[in-house]
């Protein structure tokens, strides 16, 4: 008898803790209030399901609940709580961002939150990240570049070409390029570092070069394009290789 009581109980808890975990179990929409409730302040598991929920969902009223867990002291929740703010391109969490962004520790995360920031898209996001330019970590210089790129101001030409220009790592110098082109498409010197590094020793650089050079659909790139594929000895490259390739002949 008493192992039938604790089996009762064990499942009448596993069925409450399913119920509660998923956040979207009951209802199509979740209660608002619910949903804030547990992404701030529920158990662990918990709070990343209602997080990713918020984000998903496109959850509006999530983001102050949501820029509050930038400061949280659990590394996951800063990090998801970043990601799925994303999805609401919300200006008005900036100023959590830029409070979080002075204090957090973790590169990986600093880069989600400079990511964040492109992804709102917002002008008064610029400042925020022109400095991370100069960062000592270059996976933070290329969250920069990327994100400066989303935005779009074109008065940001000039320090992604100084960045360009004080740069040593191909890596960095190719977001640095594809940035600066998508400010200034008819710049031909940036035009030639770009498809110049289709040659590079580095397969990584040759990969996301390709990937950049058809993003921007670079005719001008077609008989390097060809030439490269040429020479490449790498699968997965060539792949990238051909991609670019097609974009390149029917650009206009």
């Amino acid at each position: 008898m008493p192992y039938l009581r604790i089996t009762i109980f064990l499942g009448l808890s596993s069925l409450l803790y399913a119920n509660y975990y998923n956040i979207r179990s009951t209802e199509y929409k979740p209660s608002k209030y619910l949903l804030v409730d547990v992404a701030r302040f529920g158990w662990h598991e918990a709070r990343v399901q209602a997080i990713r929920e918020c984000g998903l969902g496109h959850h509006t009223f999530c983001m102050r609940a949501l820029g509050e867990n930038l400061l949280d002291e659990n590394p996951q929740i800063r990090q998801e709580s970043a990601r799925n703010l994303g999805f609401l391109k919300a200006p008005e969490c900036l100023p959590y961002v830029e409070k979080a962004m002075q204090v957090e520790k973790e590169q990986t995360i600093l880069a989600d939150y400079i990511w964040l920031v492109g992804e709102i898209g917002a002008e008064e996001g610029r400042q925020l990240i022109l400095g991370y330019l100069s960062s000592e970590d270059p996976f933070i210089r290329r969250a920069a570049a990327d994100s400066l790129a989303r935005i779009g101001n074109r008065e940001d030409y000039k320090a992604l070409a100084q960045a360009y220009h004080a740069e040593k790592e191909e890596r960095v110098k190719l977001n640095l390029l594809a940035a600066i082109l998508r400010l200034e498409p008819n710049s031909v010197k940036h035009r030639i570092d770009i498809i110049r590094l289709l040659s590079s020793p580095d397969k990584e650089v040759r990969y996301y070069t390709a990937i950049e050079i058809k993003n921007l659909k670079m005719k001008d790139a077609y008989a390097a394009l060809v030439r490269a594929r040429e020479i490449e000895t790498e699968e997965d490259v060539n792949v990238k290789l051909g991609e670019a390739l097609k974009a390149s002949k029917f650009a206009r």
